[in-house]
């Protein structure tokens, strides 16, 4: 996703809490209601309108995004850590 460009004070404050909703929505199980507040947006209506320009996503689309993208790297990860487990297993099993 590209960096949104702001164009006015107010594109620069709904960016900021843009930023500030994404987190919450990637790191947390709060609801639409609660992450819009703490974001800064008068509703989650308003919350959900700005993701849509600025985005092109709701915000529900955003969290289910990122919690596909924190599954595969999860299994990334874990793929990853048995590799290195093999080698080093490898690597003792030459030594003795």
């Amino acid at each position: 996703m590209l960096p949104v460009r702001a164009t006015s004070i107010l594109d620069e404050i709904n960016v900021c809490r843009l930023s500030r909703a994404k987190r919450l929505l990637s790191e947390t199980n709060l609801i639409m209601k609660r992450v819009a507040y703490l974001s800064g947006f008068s509703s989650a209506d308003r919350m959900r309108l700005a993701f849509l320009k600025y985005a092109n996503l709701s915000p529900s689309q955003y969290r289910r995004k990122m919690a596909r993208r924190q599954i595969s790297l999860g299994k990334q990860r874990t793929e990853r850590s048995i590799s290195d487990r093999a080698i080093k297993l490898t690597q003792y099993d030459g030594m003795s």
